[in-house]
């Protein structure tokens, strides 16, 4: 199906290349999946395509709405980029979203305390325990918070970052219909 991207996006046309049917703006009559996609990541629009190119194997029609938080200011993305493709968090604390993802972010070393934006990290946290239909899936970093900040599960340091390719289980939710049992999700 389609995935929905905000108007003007500049890399839809690069996605429209590989075959993905992507849009921007919602065809009359659709009501797609709504997802939240905070995307912590350095090289944002990197991040957006690989999650786009995932979400157009869903067999609905998907609207995605990147999200950023109060007052971060960016090194690795333009900062002119994230203000005007990116929704800040407290603006859509009351949009009905289907399902929100939340990505990593390179502070795997830092405390969790330390990291600059972890206040408004444990706002959006209890936001998704507030929202528990909402599906949610965490990534990398992302799902080391959601562990302390949920469970005070703390990280345990390695000697060098562990990543891969991995397979995951697709829960019975819209959003993975049409997925097989396990799909391989970068970590």
């Amino acid at each position: 199906m389609s995935v929905i991207v905000v108007k003007g996006w500049p890399s839809i046309n690069q996605l429209k290349e590989e075959d993905i049917d992507i849009l921007d703006e919602v065809p009359r009559g659709v009501r797609p999946l709504q997802i939240g996609l905070l995307n912590l990541m350095p090289m944002k629009e990197f991040a957006e395509m690989d999650f786009y190119r995932i979400l157009s194997h869903s067999r609905f029609d998907v609207q995605v709405t990147p999200i950023k938080l109060s007052g971060q200011k960016y090194k690795n993305a333009p900062q002119e980029y994230v203000d005007k493709y990116y929704t800040d968090f407290h603006d859509l604390k009351d949009f009905p979203f289907d399902g929100f993802i939340i990505t990593g972010a390179p502070v795997e070393q830092f405390p969790f305390e330390e990291v600059r934006y972890w206040d408004q990290m444990l706002e959006v946290y209890q936001w998704c325990e507030k929202h528990p239909r909402m599906s949610k899936i965490h990534i990398c970093w992302g799902s080391q918070a959601a562990l302390y900040a949920q469970f005070g599960i703390v990280k345990h340091p390695v000697p060098q970052k562990v990543f891969g390719i991995f397979d995951q289980m697709a829960k019975p939710i819209p959003l993975f219909e049409g997925l097989t049992p396990y799909f391989p999700m970068p970590q």
